[in-house]
């Protein structure tokens, strides 16, 4: 089963919980170390503190992120940098928490202020933000969200609407509701909420509970192509035009890489390796949610700077026939929207030869073949050498889940760290270290997937 994916929504907080296995507090001290490395890992990750509850082994945050990876990247520091701290205070070796850090969005209008006064009122708190939102003490790590803010004009207004608000208790269904969203990884939030996110991703976030494995989209998808062979007879007259429209690619759910570019690929989309019909492993972009490609616009254009090659070899390819394999034809799609027989540059000149254009093209397939021999090579190995691991991209509520991509797999980091120390140098002179390195860090990207989504539908 993959990992509850972590979805970013601008201007939506989360509700953080760190569980731990030993006591995270043992004085008073180690609060303020805590709370220090959280303001600081929130500054240089664009995040804001508007909560906090520090309990012996639990940890409960209420954050606004101001950009996609910042939780991410705000607990993963916070969480290491403290684990730092901790064990060489308490000569203390390894974890201190019960895995990951748990995460539920907030609906903000409806949901935020009782999630304040969830965290803030824990019986089984240590230390929480109450006292600045009271106004009894200040706190400088805090920031107030917009929502609390609407409680009056003045900061003093504010806090005196929230001490009112503090004399009725949630409610216990109310209590149990909160505890629940978090600790299942669910969003806190009311059906229209959800609703209003089901259409921002573009499929149903809860309608089905777990069971039947489904159906691999990375291997359904196809590319909207007519090829054939090409010909100086059937094409004498054909005419290129450069490739503008990538709407031929529109469907697809996965986009296939070439090796050298997987560093280029990697800042903006997740990285992945799949394992076809025949066994042989590649390597690809994810470029979507189960729906339309989130890498293509309106307009046909791929939206990064970098377009992958095998999208730039349209509307050419190689293949090889059954009686002589090792031989390679080259292939046209004569659908496609660069092919014109008024405008363009020719293929053929007047004697049937192929011409500059063509010849041009031609190479470009013949590189192109070559490095995807290479890449494959990379990625058989890489797979053969059992790191890889099943995942999928899929929201999570409770029992129920919804698969949006699966048919793909990851490296596990323990198992590339238990690789003997000579393979380990083998793949580091060959550069194979560093391509897994802009894969590992590459799958943060799946929450930059989300807010495309949400940009598409706005």
């Amino acid at each position: 089963m993959g990992r509850k994916v972590r979805i970013f929504l601008p201007n939506t907080p989360q509700h953080i919980k760190i569980q731990a296995q030993v006591d995270l507090f043992p004085t008073a001290e180690d609060r303020q170390t805590f709370l220090t490395l959280l303001a600081k890992s929130a500054t240089n990750t664009g995040v804001r503190i508007a909560a906090y509850a520090l309990c012996s082994q639990t940890v409960h945050l209420l954050l606004l992120p101001q950009k996609e990876d910042g939780i991410i990247k705000c607990m993963q520091t916070l969480m290491r940098t403290y684990t730092r701290t901790y064990n060489k205070k308490y000569d203390h070796i390894g974890t201190l928490y019960q895995g990951r850090y748990k995460n539920s969005l907030v609906e903000p209008e409806f949901y935020l202020l009782d999630t304040f006064q969830f965290i803030e009122t824990l019986p089984e708190a240590i230390e929480t933000s109450l006292p600045y939102h009271t106004g009894e003490k200040p706190n400088k790590i805090l920031q107030p969200l917009p929502q609390y803010q609407t409680l009056g004009k003045t900061m003093q207004q504010q806090q005196a609407a929230y001490r009112k608000r503090l004399l009725t208790p949630l409610p216990q269904d109310r209590v149990d509701f909160i505890q629940t969203c978090i600790d299942t990884q669910k969003i806190t939030a009311r059906p229209s909420f959800i609703k209003q996110l089901e259409q921002l991703i573009g499929a149903s976030l809860f309608v089905k509970k777990r069971g039947r494995p489904p159906k691999n989209p990375l291997k359904e998808r196809k590319m909207s192509q007519n090829f054939t062979v090409l010909s100086k007879e059937s094409h004498k007259d054909l005419k290129i035009k450069p490739l503008q429209d990538l709407n031929f690619a529109k469907e697809l759910v996965s986009i296939p890489l070439l090796a050298t570019e997987v560093p280029a690929v990697a800042k903006d989309f997740p990285v992945v390796f799949t394992v076809d019909d025949n066994q042989q492993t590649n390597i690809v972009a994810l470029v979507s949610l189960g729906g339309e490609s989130l890498a293509i616009n309106e307009e046909g254009k791929w939206i990064t700077e970098y377009v992958p090659a095998n999208l730039r070899k349209h509307p050419f390819a190689l293949a090889s026939t059954e009686d002589q394999p090792d031989q390679k034809i080259v292939l046209i799609d004569e659908d496609s929207t660069t092919l014109s027989l008024e405008e363009g540059q020719p293929l053929f000149d007047e004697e049937g030869e192929a011409t500059e254009a063509l010849n041009h093209a031609i190479e470009f397939l013949k590189s192109f073949d070559e490095q995807a021999q290479v890449t494959q090579a990379i990625a058989n190995e890489i797979n053969q050498a059992d790191i890889l691991i099943e995942q999928e991209i899929s929201v999570e509520s409770g029992d129920t889940t919804q698969v949006l991509v699966s048919g793909f797999k990851v490296v596990d980091r323990e198992k590339l760290n238990a690789l003997d120390d000579v393979q380990l140098a083998d793949w580091t002179r060959r550069g194979m270290i560093g391509l897994i390195e802009n894969h590992l860090k590459s799958l943060e990207n799946v929450n930059k997937l989300f807010t495309l989504a949400s940009q598409k539908q706005a």
